[in-house]
């Protein structure tokens, strides 16, 4: 009987470790999803940046050049 107690309690115990190992592949993966949608703001970020720093020339006349 103890001895069926103690296969008990470790295969509990390994459900358990699977169970944590989960999660934190789980919280891992979504912490890399986090990082890449990070990434990706900043890239559109940088990019609406540099379109702003860009010049808008209206018409020909040298005098109608605008910069933000």
């Amino acid at each position: 009987e103890e001895e069926e107690e103690e296969k008990e309690e470790a295969e509990e115990v390994g459900e358990k470790e699977k169970e944590e190992e989960e999660e934190e592949e789980e919280e891992e993966e979504e912490e890399e999803e986090e990082e890449e949608e990070e990434e990706e703001e900043e890239e559109e970020e940088e990019e609406e940046e540099s379109n702003n720093n860009s010049c808008n020339i209206i018409g020909t006349d040298s005098m109608d050049i605008v910069t933000n």
